[in-house]
């Protein structure tokens, strides 16, 4: 998976780039950078909306759409994992 932050596009197994909204890539930039580790809820919600604040509702939606976007099978993640209780990670991926 290919991150490019100014294009605003994720290319995924070499698939055609997938143009993303600022909220998309800020999480997924996120998850991203800290692969392998799970991330609090709060700290994901700080990180993406900042001092405005957003609500656990907004990052269930928006983890949603970015499955939606990147997943093979959004029914059954293998990139953005759901830690129940704790948060979400980004499944590091094997070279």
């Amino acid at each position: 998976m290919t991150l490019d932050l100014q294009r605003r596009e994720v290319v995924v197994a070499g698939n055609e780039p997938v143009l993303l909204t600022p909220l998309e890539v800020e999480l997924l930039n996120y998850l991203m950078l800290n692969a392998g580790h799970v991330l609090m809820t709060e700290a994901l919600i700080d990180q993406v909306w900042g001092p405005q604040g957003g609500t656990r509702s907004m990052l269930r939606q928006l983890v949603h759409r970015l499955r939606q976007k990147i997943e093979p099978n959004p029914a059954e993640p293998i990139y953005i994992e759901t830690v129940s209780g704790l948060g979400y990670g980004f499944v590091k991926q094997p070279d």
